[in-house]
């Protein structure tokens, strides 16, 4: 199967735009590692940098490689709505 998850507010606890001081939700990231272990595809989907313009991905990668998180793949350019 193929699992995709949000960044923000699933991955980990981010106010507003401050990504550098995201905290992982560890529980999350344990379900996460379970279903990578189990041999499903992983995608995280983010809207980070959609309205700024901003580049996030190398603080991202290196966020969830800290974090432990296991993925296949990072997409950002998620659609930015209220």
């Amino acid at each position: 199967m193929i699992y995709c998850f949000d960044c923000d507010g699933v991955i980990c606890d981010t106010v507003g735009t401050d990504y550098e001081n995201s905290v992982p939700n560890e529980g999350n990231i344990k379900k996460i590692n379970a279903l990578y272990d189990r041999g499903h595809h992983i995608i995280v989907f983010t809207g980070r940098g959609f309205q700024s313009g901003l580049d996030w991905r190398e603080l991202t990668e290196r966020q969830f490689r800290d974090w432990g998180l296991k993925y296949h793949e990072l997409i950002f350019g998620k659609v930015y709505f209220d």
